[in-house]
């Protein structure tokens, strides 16, 4: 049987081995942390520059949350259940357009408080970006998909 002495040496010598070891388990812990930040991150930064016309630009986001994605179906489906004339009708369109840009200030509130500061067929621009921004990427994935497959 060893003596403390012993056990004590030893450990000492084996602690480089365990410093190794521990560098690894974090080096792995922290891609896979860093990873997850990465995925958090683009649900906020990922955006395309819409042109507007005249060179006019605006951010339109292209990675939304499940939730986000949600919110926007159901205030679709919703707006599918309403009158043409019925003012809900605007506040709901102007939570999409909240949704779909990337530009914190602009807010459902600020849009419906600044009527007469933004044209109608700029929200229309927005809105048409981002659908086709979800449509192209779907085809993608679709070509992607049917690109693998035939490999």
């Amino acid at each position: 049987m060893a003596t403390p002495a012993e056990i004590d040496q030893s450990l000492s010598q084996a602690q480089p081995l365990f410093q190794k070891m521990d560098q690894r388990y974090n080096a792995a812990a922290l891609k896979w942390q860093n990873e997850i930040a990465m995925l958090e991150r683009r649900v906020h930064d990922c955006y395309e520059d819409v042109d507007l016309g005249n060179g006019d630009k605006i951010a339109v986001r292209t990675a939304l949350s499940e939730e986000e994605m949600l919110e926007y179906g159901a205030i679709e489906q919703r707006k599918t259940e309403l009158e043409k004339d019925d003012p809900e009708l605007s506040r709901l369109t102007y939570r999409q357009i909240e949704l779909m840009t990337a530009n914190p200030l602009i807010t459902a509130d600020w849009l419906e408080e600044n009527k007469d500061k933004w044209p109608v067929n700029d929200a229309l621009a927005i809105m048409q970006a981002f659908l086709e921004g979800i449509m192209t990427r779907r085809m993608n994935r679709v070509g992607d998909l049917q690109k693998f497959r035939t490999e």
